[in-house]
């Protein structure tokens, strides 16, 4: 028997996969898609607990009424690939999309709304950062998450809404894109290509995918002060050291060129998140062994690239 219904967007990207995944073994998990959507991930996870209502649909806010959800995870954004992150008119329209949505939860009568923000808030910053930190964010990406993290809080208040914020910083896993870091350096690995690089001297902590889907469980239904939670490893790790592993793991012949690259300008050199709020307030863990998520990685994309 499942705890309750939670409508979730984003269902099709890397973060909202593993939510649903997760969410679904305890959860009635309905996925808001749209006809341009692409339902290679979904095609993954679907089980039974999963159902998809096409937000195309002219009925689609009475399929949701069916449903009667009590929990809303929003994790749909656009533009968050390094090449959508300062075009304006797109992050604009992620802050009309949640603005839509709050007025859509209004509507179903939602009591629990849990967003997706971004260490991009705060802005450039060296080291380990907690919630108590000035925001100042340096790209359109990062402001919006800002202007849409104030919209949530003012109109879930006025609505009798809980809201949490959580502030997410580097994660890694399965069904992540082939084209960001870790699946890049991976794939370029098994096809023994190589590939050029920075220096790689950067330090960033990295979470485990998974462990992340297994926290957003711990929020769902609970009922703590609401508020912005940062949302982190503990740690962090050498960007370099995380490339000389995957070379180790995957006896790769070709050449990882470190320093052939200069490092992006207001490049971070080190980002860690301070967890220490989230873990206190909702008793979860966010530790996971890094190696062992690479080992399934590198037997995950092995077998989608073969």
């Amino acid at each position: 028997m499942t705890k309750g219904v939670v409508l979730l967007t984003g269902i099709t990207g890397f973060l909202g996969s593993h939510i649903a995944e997760q969410l679904s073994l305890n959860y009635i998990v309905v996925g808001l898609v749209r006809n341009s959507s692409d339902l290679w991930r979904y095609e993954e996870i679907k089980n039974e607990n999963i159902k998809l209502v096409n937000s195309g649909d002219k009925d689609y806010k009475k399929q949701l009424e069916s449903f009667a959800p009590q929990h809303l995870v929003h994790c749909a954004w656009s533009g968050v690939a390094a090449d959508g992150r300062d075009c304006w008119p797109s992050q604009v329209e992620n802050i009309s999309f949640t603005f839509d949505l709050l007025q859509l939860a209004k509507e179903l009568v939602i009591k629990q709304f849990i967003g997706l923000g971004s260490q991009a808030e705060y802005g450039f910053f060296s080291g380990s950062i907690d919630e108590t930190s000035p925001c100042k964010p340096l790209s359109a990406y990062g402001a919006a998450k800002l202007a849409t993290l104030n919209i949530v809080e003012s109109y879930c208040s006025q609505n009798n809404m809980a809201w949490y914020w959580l502030r997410i910083f580097p994660m890694y896993g399965t069904r992540e894109g082939i084209t960001w870091f870790i699946p890049s350096v991976i794939k370029n690995a098994l096809g023994n290509s190589g590939m050029d690089l920075t220096g790689c001297e950067q330090q960033y902590g990295y979470l485990y995918v998974k462990q992340f889907a297994k926290a957003i469980e711990k929020i769902v239904g609970s009922e703590p002060v609401p508020g912005v939670y940062n949302v982190a490893a503990k740690g962090s790790i050498r960007l370099r050291d995380v490339i000389e592993l995957i070379i180790k793991k995957t006896n790769t012949t070709g050449r990882f060129n470190f320093g052939a690259l200069p490092y992006r300008k207001n490049q971070v050199m080190h980002m860690e998140g301070n967890s220490d709020k989230f873990t206190n307030t909702f008793n979860v863990s966010l530790d996971s062994e890094f190696e062992t998520g690479i080992d399934e990685l590198i037997k995950y994309y092995n077998t989608k690239l073969n």
